[in-house]
């Protein structure tokens, strides 16, 4: 029997698995034990997966209930301790969950890595990502893409005219067809059409990137990456996606978002953000991946009470609990009741006297 079946749901077990992951790989909890100040939000607005805020006031200083475990890791560990910083959390967040209006409680959990501005420290957080991915349901997608890719080819469209708005909008619609057309009619010659338009599998992809990209550092970057799921096991449902876009403001690197058979919405989501130390004063690399718990349907369903243990008025109370320390001694997870529970099933069903007899 697996006693974290019974002892754990399964958002539990999941945490259970992940927080074993990330330890192994050397990252260590991060407990948030205080409110941040409602500022340390409100400037950050662009990073936040939605920027409405819930505020109250302590000790006449306007406080918000967090949205983001992100930005207290930057602005209470990144500055105070010596990087590479390795953190790993398990915290609740409060904000408007897509698709609705009003606020909710959300469980989510997720890893920093900063202060580490090697080729390795991309290739292991989006190892883990996709690692995260399995341990919650093996029918997963990982889409990736690249803010350097993507903010070089549009500052080139810029400067041949192209309203950066205009396209942007349509790069976020996998518009390929009107991209194309924007940046014929000005007369910029650029690969970002075709890249938006495709969506293949990693390895596929880096021969065609290394085509229309010869001399891209980033192109190099997803090509490790690639090679690194590969060997490590982790690669399949691997795509690469450019119509993908994060806040150009706060992402400069890496970015990827992870799905989950059934759920209309990203589960996963993260990216390399050393911008937002910038703002810190920090100058340093930063990368990590939040999972969101509450959106996850979980298909498994917590086992049934193996025994049922039924009891009647002719039995005493003494000898119920007589019977009860008897099975449950022999490892077994019982209930006990006066009559069998409607839409349960039990591995056994015995009576007091059988047991104690």
């Amino acid at each position: 029997m697996n006693d974290n079946a019974y002892m754990m749901t399964p958002a539990e077990q999941t945490v259970s698995k992940c927080a074993r992951l990330y330890t192994s790989y050397g990252y260590h909890r991060f407990l948030m034990n205080k409110f941040e100040d409602y500022s340390l939000y409100a400037d950050n607005k662009s990073f936040l997966v939605d920027d409405r805020l819930l505020t109250f006031t302590d000790g006449g200083k306007l406080k918000a209930l967090k949205p983001d475990i992100t930005l207290s890791i930057v602005k209470n560990l990144a500055k105070d301790q010596h990087l590479p910083l390795k953190v790993f959390y398990n915290e609740t967040v409060y904000r408007v969950k897509k698709g609705d209006r009003e606020f909710s409680e959300l469980h989510q959990m997720g890893l920093e890595l900063i202060g580490d501005n090697s080729l390795y420290a991309v290739t292991e957080v989006v190892s883990l990502a996709k690692a995260t991915l399995d341990a919650v349901n093996e029918q997963n997608i990982l889409d990736i893409s690249h803010m350097g890719i993507l903010s070089a080819l549009i500052d080139d469209a810029c400067k041949c005219g192209v309203n950066r708005e205009e396209l942007t909008a349509m790069i976020l619609q996998k518009n390929a067809d009107s991209i194309a057309t924007l940046l014929a009619q000005s007369g910029c010659t650029s690969p970002l059409a075709t890249l938006v338009a495709s969506y293949s599998p990693i390895s596929e992809m880096i021969p065609v990137l290394k085509t229309l990209l010869p001399q891209s550092r980033a192109v190099c970057e997803l090509a490790q990456v690639a090679e690194v799921l590969q060997n490590l096991g982790l690669d399949q449902n691997v795509y690469l996606d450019f119509s993908l876009m994060h806040d150009i403001g706060y992402y400069n690197g890496i970015i990827f978002k992870g799905y989950l058979k059934g759920v209309p919405v990203a589960v996963l989501s993260g990216g390399r953000y050393d911008p937002l130390l910038d703002r810190f004063g920090l100058s340093a690399a930063a990368i990590g991946f939040a999972l969101y718990l509450d959106y996850i349907r979980y298909n498994s369903v917590l086992p049934e009470n193996d025994v049922l243990l039924l009891y009647s008025e002719q039995d005493s109370a003494l000898d119920v609990a007589l019977a009860m320390r008897k099975l449950t001694a022999q490892g077994k997870p019982v209930m006990a009741a006066a009559q069998a529970p409607a839409n349960r099933s039990f591995s056994q069903i015995l009576k007091v006297q059988e047991v104690l007899s």
